[in-house]
């Protein structure tokens, strides 16, 4: 990335060292008194990229193994019953908090995940046969104050 242009880890990263880029990231959103001075960022925009980048993932560790004999089959809706707790990676959104009636709010940086519900499977599945099965997510993209970190 280009200098002011960070990818998720960079600023989780950033963030939790509370380094000077951190600060100076900060400083930035929030140039003056919030609702008098508004920061020069598309903050609209930058949190449009982090959240599309995050729909594009989920984590690996969220997938569920579904277990059975080989040979066997299993029904598409056992399979959307069972793909449960499937989410995105952490991603970050800027966000205004804090004022008084909406004046003196100031840009925060909050974590989310998204969750992902089964919508549909494309068939039935055979356990042990190595054949894939994709299966349709709705994503579920949570409410600003609904955040993770």
């Amino acid at each position: 990335p280009t200098e002011g242009q960070y990818n998720a880890q960079e600023l989780y990263d950033m963030q939790t060292s509370n380094n000077s880029k951190y600060t100076n990231l900060m400083s930035a959103m929030n140039p003056g008194i919030s609702g008098i001075i508004n920061t020069k960022n598309n903050v609209d925009a930058i949190n449009a990229a982090y959240l599309s980048d995050a729909k594009a993932q989920y984590l690996k560790s969220s997938l569920p193994t579904l277990r059975g004999v080989n040979g066997d089959t299993i029904s598409a809706t056992n399979i959307v019953s069972q793909v449960t707790g499937v989410r995105s990676p952490i991603y970050p959104q800027f966000v205004k908090e804090g004022g008084f009636l909406g004046f003196g709010q100031q840009y925060v940086l909050r974590w989310y995940h998204i969750s992902y519900t089964p919508s549909s499977a494309s068939s039935a599945g055979t356990f042990g046969s190595g054949t894939p099965v994709n299966v349709s997510f709705t994503a579920n993209v949570p409410s600003n104050s609904n955040y993770d970190k």
